[in-house]
């Protein structure tokens, strides 16, 4: 995966026993923290990274200490870098398979070893998530397979053509979160409070169009991430307002 780097902080969280105590390390900095209770009867912990300048790959270690049981993940290949969200309707969703030159494309996947992909599954929900309900695509490096699954699946072709190009200006790590629906209204992708702000009503079903529910499921969990930016493309199912 790629973590936002300096000057902002990345944030690490999981899941746990309520209780433990989570240590985690990178290089030689080790941040302590308590598991409490969450959303969904969970018990969450997070952590806040000090600011890390682009680079990697590191290994982050994550051990939960329960009463001296001990349970801990590893992770390799994390890169520093700046990690962008790519969301909005059809548009955005157009994968790099349907591209005119997928072939030309793809072939220069495996020069851009430090970029990273991770897309959102189409998912909905009523109230707000604290976690992604499910991935469709796991944090990736760019090759044939990851760049081009299947016509609406992924990977979104605006997203990676704009993570490239990135990189060619910038040289740092990228990580790129594609998280799309065609065909849905900027409504579904608002916050209750912001509809609440122009006036608008409430969730009234549980489906792609109505108001909030994509927010809730599709954007709201990664309010747990640092970004450096997003962006979007939404409007045709708004231009007859």
């Amino acid at each position: 995966m790629v973590l936002q780097m300096a000057p902002y902080r990345a944030v690490i969280w999981g899941y746990g026993t309520v209780g433990a105590i989570v240590n985690v390390s990178l290089i030689q900095d080790v941040y302590s923290t308590k598991v409490h209770p969450g959303p969904d009867d969970k018990g969450v912990w997070s952590v806040t990274l000090k600011s890390h300048a682009a680079g990697g790959p590191f290994m982050i270690q994550g051990v939960q200490d329960n009463h001296g049981l001990l349970h801990w993940i590893l992770l390799k290949g994390v890169l520093f870098g700046d990690v962008w969200v790519c969301s909005g309707q059809s548009n955005m969703q157009f994968t790099v398979s349907m591209l005119k030159n997928p072939a030309q494309e793809l072939e220069l996947a495996s020069k851009y070893t430090d970029i990273r992909l991770m897309t959102v599954m189409e998912e909905v929900s009523p109230l707000p998530k604290y976690d992604l309900i499910k991935i469709q695509e796991l944090w990736s490096i760019p090759s044939n397979a990851t760049l081009a699954g299947t016509d609406w699946s992924y990977f979104s072709a605006v997203c990676w053509l704009y993570g490239r190009h990135l990189f060619d200006a910038l040289q740092v790590p990228i990580g790129l979160v594609s998280s799309t629906w065609g065909g849905t209204p900027i409504e579904a992708w608002s916050s209750g409070d912001a509809l609440n702000h122009c006036g608008l009503d409430g969730l009234k079903q549980v489906n792609p169009s109505q108001n909030s529910v994509l927010w809730n499921a599709m954007i709201h969990p990664l309010l747990n991430m640092t970004i450096k930016g997003a962006i979007w493309y939404q409007g045709e199912s708004n231009y007859h307002y």
